[in-house]
């Protein structure tokens, strides 16, 4: 089961790396080379209580975080975490430029399927008064035809 996220901070030392708080107590470190955005790379239960912030030593060697019940609890941040990645700027730009783009697609494909609904919704309508103007010609024609056959 997951927590509710309750805080972020990016590493002062390799960018791409974050870390985030959870309301569980749980700090997850995440690498974005290394493991994506789906799984963080390291969980650890810091704290029983709800955890409300984070943040980085300017070293990036610690993450600092706060607790609901008052607690501050200080991690030392293992050299997997901290030191750069040859490329990392480079990798991480690339991920995040590919993001960017995604997320243009994800707009546009909304964009058009709403502008689709829309024209589907008018046709329907177009549709529906055709139909109901059929319905009154038919209608129209079946009296017509009554009258002229009273008339024989």
């Amino acid at each position: 089961m997951q927590a509710n996220l309750t805080s972020l901070c990016w590493s002062t030392s390799r960018p791409s790396v974050y870390f985030t708080a959870r309301a569980d107590g749980i700090i997850d470190a995440w690498d974005i080379p290394l493991h994506g955005t789906r799984k963080p790379s390291l969980s650890y239960q810091v704290a029983k209580a709800h955890l409300t912030s984070i943040t980085g030593h300017a070293s990036g060697r610690y993450v600092a975080s706060g607790c609901m019940d008052g607690s501050v609890y200080v991690m030392s941040i293992g050299t997997t975490l901290t030191d750069p990645l040859p490329n990392e700027k480079s990798i991480i730009l690339q991920v995040l430029e590919a993001e960017t783009m995604r997320e243009k697609n994800i707009e546009k494909a909304q964009k058009e399927a709403k502008v689709r609904a829309r024209k589907e919704g008018a046709k329907s309508i177009y549709l529906q008064d055709v139909r109901e103007a059929t319905l009154l010609d038919d209608a129209q024609v079946e009296e017509d035809f009554a009258a002229a056959l009273s008339n024989i």
